[in-house]
């Protein structure tokens, strides 16, 4: 079954790559895939297979910006790394504690057991310049977490109301043009070869 796993750059650290093949020991995570769910999508019902495929690879990056959001010692640009792995290694996706519905996208699915030596087809990669515009990201949001919380008692409720929105929307803003970017793709032996911005 092939996926769109998110990940951040350094984890590109652990692929063995070799003259015949790119291997990634891929352990329980989540990931993205043409699930049934995907296909039966209203909105996807004149996509084709390779539509389809570019669906899911673009929610692989949106939970690889998340990724770099989280581990802040993350390099600042977004990782989708295309894998092929066996059929029952792959399950569909459970939810969250108080997740909805909607809350899963429904391309996801979740890798269930270690898979040693996965098959790495491709890897999209933001290019250098991306950067910027991630690191942006984290600012807004350290911004947002820290606006939530510095309301005082001497706060107008008005400005109480409208500063949280207002960072909320300096998020959606940096997140925004970083979506609109496009990723690069790299050939499996490329890997050792996609560039990372400095840090």
């Amino acid at each position: 079954m092939r996926l769109y796993v998110p990940a951040t750059l350094d984890e590109l650290d652990t692929v063995e790559v070799d003259g015949r093949s790119a291997r990634w020991d891929l352990g329980p995570r989540r990931a993205h895939a043409v699930t049934p769910r995907l296909v039966s999508a209203p909105e996807n019902e004149d996509e084709d297979d390779e539509g389809l495929e570019f669906v899911a690879a673009l929610e692989a990056a949106d939970d690889s910006l998340a990724l770099v959001v989280a581990r802040g010692t993350a390099p600042r640009q977004r990782l989708v790394v295309t894998v092929e792995v066996p059929d029952d290694a792959v399950s569909s996706a459970a939810p969250g504690p108080g997740d909805g519905p909607d809350a899963i996208a429904p391309s996801a699915v979740d890798v269930n057991r270690e898979v040693a030596g996965a098959t790495v087809v491709c890897v999209h990669a933001d290019e250098v310049e991306a950067a910027l515009d991630i690191e942006a990201v984290l600012s807004a949001v350290d911004a947002s977490i820290a606006g939530g919380t510095g309301a005082g008692a001497d706060t107008e409720p008005g400005a109480a109301e409208s500063a949280p929105e207002a960072e909320q929307d300096a998020v959606d803003v940096a997140i925004e043009r970083v979506t609109d970017r496009s990723m690069l793709w790299y050939d499996w032996t490329e890997i050792p070869e996609v560039p990372r911005a400095a840090r």
